[in-house]
């Protein structure tokens, strides 16, 4: 598996997991044989040549490519780390040159950076050399792999996953993952995405039900979001590893009623075997969330306590905070990762100070660190400021006090969405101010102002404003005030005298109680 620059923060902890679930998820590397191959970006100064060399190997079985994308380019490599003097003043110098380059009035730029960064205009003077221009322009194409790149290219991996924003923009003319499928090599079936793809998503779900005859068509049944697609042929399966287990892809397709089957396979020792079991007897209703939080708080595989996470998740439970809770303290960067986004979306005050501590503490990884930055940040600000000075008490030492002095700072994100809440109700207030504020609650799932919102809500005369609240309330799936949100909207639709509005609040009651 690769990793480009940029994906998930560049979080270390997250690769390192994304191995230790892969092991358990493949049986055969859990046995200690086979081999899992990991390539980062940081490898090489142009990584590119590595991993196309490691794509081309005819016994490789599987590769699953995290990078950012577009169209007709993987996003590999950024500017590289070095300790060399020499290199970073060249990095600067290239920099420069391609700012002038990309500027309307070149002169003007560059006369801008020298000014005010100081810039010799020895390293400018020849930005637009025929030969420094061209060697500019290498080194950039040299950092990416582009459709150029993969002409005559001849992969020797049977299947690829792009996890990729736009690699599988089949709509196009032309797009990187067809090339990996209309070459002379032997890629049987590519999964990539033809738009944005989030990055906080499980890529690898169920995965290890390929070493078990499941076909990748299959296998991705299990786990398509909108922007995904395989291109290529859906069939493609490789011999399954275990004799007792052949029917597996066919009671996928055909066997998905049979409960007694399934709550069989729930014993299973393979792991992926047993979260499949999990996912299809849930659907099924057959499978309740106190069992569900039980499976995640012992079982040892994390990815049979993700799975569990995963499921609970989606439930209307009373278990659903206590998941939460359970899921910033797992060991597994994934689960952790996940509870801390949906504790952003939950905010219930069970929550905070959990998520404070993991928010201050030196050890936390990048990427979750990134969900809860955003979580604290949606809580009241005096309940905010409360958890984060009762999480430095009595803490002493330089990391702690680099964390006070950012005190100002988050009391001032806090002030500001405090702000922008008591703007909705100041009639002075421009109407597309306050349209930006509702719209991106869609985001947020803000709770803690609710009685602002419904105030709005009563009392504007703005009734496109009404409508987009009424809207954005839809978005507040797992708030810990769901429930207060679908009395308020289901009362206000009673007395509602705007049509449009109501019709929007109904819509709301609908979409956060189905």
């Amino acid at each position: 598996y690769f990793a480009g620059n940029g994906y998930n923060s560049n979080s270390l902890v997250a690769r390192a997991d994304e191995r230790l679930s892969l092991t358990g998820q493949f049986s055969v590397l859990a046995q200690g044989k086979g081999n899992l191959n990991y390539i980062d970006h940081t490898f090489d100064e142009f990584v590119k040549g590595r991993l196309m060399a490691e794509l081309e190997r005819e016994e490789l079985d599987l590769a699953i490519l995290h990078h950012h994308g577009a169209d007709d380019t993987q996003y590999l490599n950024a500017s590289p780390y070095t300790i060399m003097t020499d290199k970073w003043l060249e990095m600067a110098r290239k920099f420069f040159r391609g700012k002038i380059r990309s500027a309307k009035d070149t002169t003007a730029s560059k006369q801008y950076y020298i000014d005010n960064y100081n810039v010799p205009e020895s390293w400018v003077n020849n930005a637009f050399d025929p030969g420094i221009m061209l060697q500019d322009s290498l080194s950039d194409a040299a950092m990416d792999i582009h459709i150029a790149d993969l002409e005559g290219f001849t992969p020797g991996v049977p299947f690829v996953m792009l996890d990729a924003c736009f690699n599988g923009s089949f709509h196009l003319e032309d797009y990187i993952s067809g090339h990996y499928i209309f070459n002379p090599g032997k890629t049987v079936v590519v999964k990539a995405n033809s738009v944005n793809t989030l990055q906080d998503i499980w890529t690898n779900q169920l995965i290890g039900l390929l070493e078990l005859g499941v076909s990748v068509g299959n296998w991705a049944k299990e786990q398509f979001t909108l922007e995904s697609h395989l291109m290529g042929d859906p069939t493609y399966r490789y011999a399954s590893n275990r004799n007792d287990r052949d029917d597996l892809n066919r009671a996928i397709a055909h066997r998905r009623n049979d409960l007694s089957y399934w709550k069989r396979l729930l014993k299973d020792k393979h792991p992926e075997v047993k979260a499949l079991a999990m996912k299809i007897l849930f659907k099924k209703g057959a499978l309740t969330p106190d069992q569900l939080y039980a499976i995640q708080t012992s079982d040892v595989s994390p990815t049979v306590r993700l799975m569990a996470y995963h499921l609970l998740i989606q439930s209307d439970s009373e278990q659903l905070v206590p998941a939460i809770e359970a899921g910033l303290h797992d060991n597994y960067e994934l689960i952790r990762r996940f509870a801390a986004m949906h504790a952003g979306e939950n905010q219930s005050p069970r929550l905070l100070d959990d998520l404070m501590k993991i928010r201050l503490s030196p050890g936390v990884s990048e990427r979750v660190y990134f969900q809860v930055r955003g979580a604290v940040e949606q809580y009241a600000k005096d309940d905010a400021l409360a958890a984060f000075d009762k999480q430095l008490e009595g803490r002493s030492g330089s990391w702690y006090e680099k964390i006070k002095a950012e005190r100002t700072n988050f009391e001032r994100i806090l002030s500001a969405k405090e702000e922008d809440m008591k703007q909705l109700l100041d009639r002075e207030v421009e109407s597309r101010n306050k349209r930006f504020n509702i719209t991106a609650l869609r985001n947020s799932n803000q709770a803690a102002y609710l009685d602002t919102l419904f105030r709005f809500m009563k009392e504007s005369d703005d009734q496109n404003l009404r409508q987009l609240l009424a809207e954005a309330f839809g978005w507040y799936t797992r708030s810990w005030k769901k429930q207060e949100i679908v009395d308020f909207c289901r009362a206000q639709a009673a007395v509602e005298k705007d049509d449009t509005v109501k019709r929007e609040l109904l819509r709301t009651v609908r979409r956060l109680t189905d």
